[in-house]
């Protein structure tokens, strides 16, 4: 029996997008697959995140077009090999999942310590530059 989860898959993402047959954003995907599994609950980031990973897969045939905004990503062939490799926990990168993982909440906190401390080197370079 398959394990309970809470979230969308790259199985529920890439299908739609196959399924789609034209390009898609994140938002577009995040939209339509909230009114086809409402049960699952994922933010636009989330999915944005797991469409990047099976976009830059080498078993994806996907074609992301970086020259509108938002992105968008067309999936044409996934293989099941890009599926099998995510049954070691060991062989996901602990920091992506991490930030997939985040609240919206911890994603900003962890944004604004980073411009802290950007500002504080700025401000202490300033300080120096004085004397």
């Amino acid at each position: 029996m398959a394990a309970e989860h809470k979230r969308l898959t790259s199985w529920e993402i890439s299908q739609f997008l196959i399924e789609h047959g034209k390009p898609a954003s994140a938002r577009e995907v995040t939209e339509a697959l909230k009114k086809r599994y409402p049960q699952y609950f994922s933010t636009v980031s989330e999915v944005y995140l797991r469409m990047l990973s099976i976009a830059k897969s080498h078993n994806s045939d996907c074609i992301v077009d970086d020259t509108v905004r938002p992105r968008t990503f067309h999936l044409k062939h996934l293989d099941d090999a890009f599926f099998r490799r995510f049954r070691n926990p060991e062989r996901i990168d602990p920091r992506r999942r991490a930030i997939m993982l985040m609240t919206e909440d911890e994603k900003e906190r962890a944004e604004s310590e980073s411009l802290r401390f950007a500002l504080s080197v700025i401000g202490r370079s300033r300080v120096g530059s004085q004397f």
